[in-house]
């Protein structure tokens, strides 16, 4: 990116005060990951970081069919309510990006890869940050060597509740009952209530989750 970018900017600020103080920064952001309309230069990005005594990646991961029927409620949610479900998944399927998120994650990797080295690289599963009784950032400060419980923490008090998505087939009978416009979460509630399903959902197919 230009160097003289606002963003660009703000971040080697950011980085340049921080990377002067004793502790740990954890810097996590969706951007990381996205590749349409415009992707991060993971060389670029370990240079910035340079500054800091030292940087890696924690690279999380999670069952596909999940990540991408969750990119879908996410975008559905926020505006896009248009949009075909089918699709949607064929074009994630023949394409490999989701909304613009990279949708096979050894692509993604392998950005990261040449950009820090595998060294500093770590692979973590989504499973198993959720299956933590602190839930992800539980998770993360076990990864972190961090000794403070979870809940020490004043303002992440209900960080174990957090990233928790509501079932996807209740989700999308609620969003086609007001396509165009955005649902919302009450009416996703009425839609379970309405039809009890005993386990998870899922908004693909066997051959679709297979593909």
């Amino acid at each position: 990116p230009d160097p003289g970018a606002p963003r660009v900017a703000q971040f080697k600020a950011f980085v340049d005060e921080h990377a002067q103080r004793e502790g740990l920064v954890l810097i996590s952001h969706e951007a990381f990951s996205q590749y349409l309309p415009e992707r991060v230069d993971m060389a670029e990005l370990a240079d910035f970081l340079a500054p800091f005594e030292d940087a890696r990646v924690v690279f999380t991961v999670r069952e596909q069919p999940g990540y991408v029927q969750s990119i879908w409620m996410q975008r559905s949610k926020k505006s896009d309510n248009v949009a075909k479900l089918d699709a949607y998944i064929e074009r994630t399927i023949n394409t490999g990006f989701a909304n613009g998120l990279h949708a096979d994650f050894n692509h993604l990797y392998d950005r990261v890869v040449a950009g820090f080295g595998a060294d500093r690289v770590s692979v973590l599963t989504y499973d198993a940050l959720s299956a933590h009784q602190d839930g992800p950032f539980g998770a993360f400060l076990d990864f972190l060597g961090v000794d403070e419980p979870a809940d020490s923490f004043a303002d992440l008090k209900d960080i174990k509740q957090s990233n928790i998505s509501p079932s996807p087939l209740h989700f999308e009978l609620a969003r086609r009952a007001t396509a165009p416009t955005p649902t919302c979460f009450g009416l996703v509630e009425m839609a379970i209530k309405a039809m009890k399903i005993n386990g998870p959902t899922s908004l693909l197919t066997r051959d679709q989750r297979a593909r």
